[in-house]
């Protein structure tokens, strides 16, 4: 980085993290196709228990797997279109055919214990004329909670083994 190649930064003992700077995220907008939510508890990120692998990135299009690890629990997240909802989903294929219309930035996904889902996002790249840091559950003009309001309008689909 300039930096380094510059002289400005105080030397490194080799092989220390710091050494490596050039490999660090230095700011700037998060460019991303989906983001996740945990409703549960309220914040960004995977919940406890569930992972989520990118297969395919295409124009119109993510596919991505879910999985459950959880033996005992139902688990739910909420992907939105973009990480600052900047994008539309249009439709949600899954792996036994079912499409569902979404139409919307947000789409609610219930995992049973142990459960795996494969989808296909449509999707069309920025759509939305207001990004923004909201998360799925901010509503400034609501005064109704989490559940019974935002997620409520939300395409849904529940996973089962």
């Amino acid at each position: 980085c300039r930096e380094c190649s510059n002289g400005r930064r105080p030397p490194r003992s080799p092989g220390s993290d710091a050494d490596r700077c050039c490999e660090q995220y230095h700011g700037g907008l998060l460019n991303t196709r989906v983001f996740h939510f945990d409703p549960a508890e309220n914040k960004p990120g995977l919940p406890h228990n569930v992972a989520a692998l990118v297969h395919k990135v295409s124009p119109d299009s993510v596919d991505i797997s879910l999985v459950s690890t959880d033996v005992l629990e139902t688990r739910t997240l909420i992907i939105q279109a973009g990480c600052f909802g900047e994008h539309s989903f249009t439709t949600a294929t899954f792996g036994d055919g079912r499409t569902l219309a979404v139409d919307g930035k947000h789409l609610q996904v219930k995992l049973a214990p142990g459960a795996q889902v494969d989808i296909n996002l449509g999707m069309v790249l920025h759509a939305s004329t207001d990004p923004s840091y909201l998360r799925p559950w901010d509503d400034a003009s609501s005064t109704q909670t989490p559940q019974s309001q935002s997620i409520r309008s939300m395409a849904e689909v529940t996973s089962k083994l």
